[in-house]
């Protein structure tokens, strides 16, 4: 979920740091004849943050709209270590699966 307020980011980041973090995107594709819905899943890797650091991510970059408190685009990606998975999924939208589903519509 999104954080309600600058504390619980901090406390979002802090948990996430030095471990690893699923993110799955659920995506229903419709036409007047046809659903198809799906999910698309990847792990995400935080490496050790310190508190200095999770201030700072918290402060200058608010991340108060974002799921997990934080937005791998942009600084963001030097809170993460590694990922393993779709980039696009974490960002927000599994594009290249979507396309794929959309082509079998």
């Amino acid at each position: 979920g999104k954080p309600a307020d600058r504390a619980e980011a901090l406390e979002m980041i802090t948990m996430l740091s030095g471990r690893d973090h699923e993110v799955v995107t659920g995506v229903t594709l419709r036409t007047a004849k046809q659903t198809i819905s799906f999910s698309a899943e990847s792990l995400v890797s935080f490496r050790t943050l310190d508190a200095e650091e999770v201030r700072y991510y918290v402060e200058k970059y608010r991340p108060l709209d974002k799921a997990g408190a934080y937005g791998i685009q942009g600084f963001g990606s030097v809170l993460v270590e590694k990922i393993e998975g779709d980039y696009f999924n974490i960002v927000g939208l599994p594009v290249a699966e979507v396309c794929r589903k959309i082509r079998n519509l």
